[in-house]
């Protein structure tokens, strides 16, 4: 037998009405679910609808929805932390890393040269050129 499109729907809401908030899990639910009332009819003919329903729902244990949606959600951070680190390593290249090391050593030496003030002064002109090119930048912009 196959599910009428107000039943379908009626198992999308009976799955929102469980604390399935995100909407991927709740269209895979309501394909599972869908799925297994068909052939529970297919099994037997004079079950009806609301009772298929009931028994799937209660083949999901105890704690309903939440043990699946809680399983998706660490596919979800796998993917997500598999897909950072890759982004990390893409990121630090031998050239940047080499660049960094070498700014670093600069910086270095330039702190065992120079006093502390000059320093200061020195960072904070930077700064403030920093701050004048971003406001030149703008006003730019802003005339385009």
């Amino acid at each position: 037998m196959k599910l009428t499109t107000t039943q379908i729907q009626y198992i999308h809401d009976f799955v929102k009405r469980k604390y399935v908030d995100y909407y991927d899990v709740q269209i895979e639910l309501v394909d599972h679910i869908a799925t297994a009332i068909e052939e529970k009819i297919k099994v037997n003919p004079k079950l009806d609808f609301y009772t298929a329903l009931q028994q799937v729902y209660d083949r999901f244990g105890m704690f309903g929805f939440s043990d699946f949606v809680e399983e998706k959600e660490k596919q979800v951070q796998r993917r997500f932390r598999k897909m950072q680190s890759r982004e990390w390593l893409r990121f630090f290249t031998v050239p940047k890393v080499v660049f960094t090391v070498i700014l670093v050593a600069f910086n270095y030496q330039i702190l065992l040269v120079f006093s502390p003030n000059v320093l200061k002064y020195s960072f904070a002109g930077v700064y403030i050129m920093s701050l004048l090119f971003q406001i030149i930048y703008l006003f730019r912009e802003q005339k385009q």
